[in-house]
Formats: structure tokens, sequence, C-alpha cells
């Protein structure tokens, strides 16, 4: 039995806010910029716009169900590839790329290791990086598309997807989390010191259905 907002609604509400991610990534970021993107957690459906800016995309992801992913077929640039790592060690040297993209990954991070993959995302950036998370206090929780889903115990979540067998949003057995960690504005402004922190989409000022972290040098 399945629980949530309808999908193909979600989705469509997802959708707008996509344009007005991919929009404010562009101010930021300038198109006249053809340099290196690392991807962190893609590649994602949302990044079309995003990634041909870039001449080349380096996308990293420890799923092996990405190993074989064809990215020009995702219309991802010529010279992009996948690489099958943890964010929190990525495996490229001191400032190997122009920029880095981090969309919907850090909430399924351990909270205890977004220390570190904060650390890696500035020793490995040149110019900057830009990080989109649901916001913890948004009414709606995108990911069981239920309203207020975010508040529940842990053990009552579990207990309803893995001993009764529930789907729940997009959450079932086959992909349940131990632990999914909205971020709040505070936790960004702990990890990302520098960073400028805006929030978009639905809800917006008062109670934006995203954060965007971002910073950019020089």
């Amino acid at each position: 039995m399945a629980f949530g907002v309808p999908k193909k609604l979600a989705s469509w509400l997802a959708l707008q806010e996509r344009h007005e991610l991919v929009e404010y990534f562009l101010n930021v970021v300038k198109p006249s910029e053809r340099g290196i993107l690392l991807e962190i957690g893609g590649p994602t459906g949302s990044a079309k716009e995003i990634v041909s800016v870039f001449k080349t995309v380096l996308v990293i992801n420890m799923s092996s169900n990405w190993a074989k992913v064809n990215l020009q077929e995702c219309n991802y640039p010529a010279e992009s590839q996948i690489i099958m790592a943890d964010g929190c060690f990525i495996p490229l040297m001191d400032q190997s790329v122009d920029f880095i993209f981090c969309n919907a990954t850090l909430e399924h991070i351990p909270r205890e290791s977004w220390g570190t993959l904060s650390q890696e995302i500035e020793r490995v950036t040149l110019h900057g990086f830009f990080i989109s998370v649901p916001n913890y206090w948004f009414p709606f929780e995108p990911h069981y598309l239920m309203p207020f889903f975010q508040f529940i115990p842990q053990r009552i979540k579990r207990k309803l997807i893995m001993d009764y067998g529930l789907t729940i949003g997009y959450i079932n057995k086959n992909n349940y989390e131990q632990t999914i960690h909205l971020p709040k504005k505070r936790e960004l402004n702990s990890i990302f010191p520098k960073a400028k922190i805006q929030g978009v989409g639905w809800g917006q000022p008062l109670m934006p259905a995203h954060w965007i972290c971002y910073e950019k040098k020089g």
C-alpha cells in the first residue's frame, strides 16, 4: 500500500523548483566559465542546463548502479565521466576542478560526516561550490511526500516501512535509509562558514522549501 502526495504532483512541484535552482546556479557561476565541473551525487536529471555550461563534468557517486551509465545519453558534455567514490574522500588533487555542484545529496550523508565533506569540497574546488538541500523546517518532507514526516521518530518510520511493508512517497523496503538528515540553516552555516545561504522554492521568504549554499572564489 502506498501513501503520500501523488508522485505526478510531487514531480511537477519539483520541476518548478528545479527551474529556479538552475537559474540561481547560472547567475552565480556565469555561463562564460567553460572549465571543469565536479558533481557530487549525480548524475541528476535536473542538471542538463547546468552541466552544459562546462567543458568537462566529473560525476562522483558510490552506487555501482551508475558505473555503466552513458553520461552523453543523459545530455552531459562529451568530456564527462563517472568516478565511483565517496564524496567525503574525493580522489582528486587540490583545486583540480573549477566548480562543484551538489543537489539533494547532503541529507543522505551521515551528519557526523558533513564536516569531512565540506573540507573535501573546499580542498578540491578552485572557484567555488553550489549546494542545494531541502529545508528541515519546511512542512512537506520531499522523500516521504508527507507533511511533517521529518519530525516522526525514526523507529516509527522503520516499523511502517520495514515491518509493515508500506511504501511512503519514494521510500520502500528496497531503498529505505536509516536516517535522512534534512539540514537546518544553522548547520549549513556551521559546516560552510564562508558560504552564502539563500532560501528558494515554495514558501519563501519565510519558509523556503530548499536552501542554496554557495561560495564563489576569486
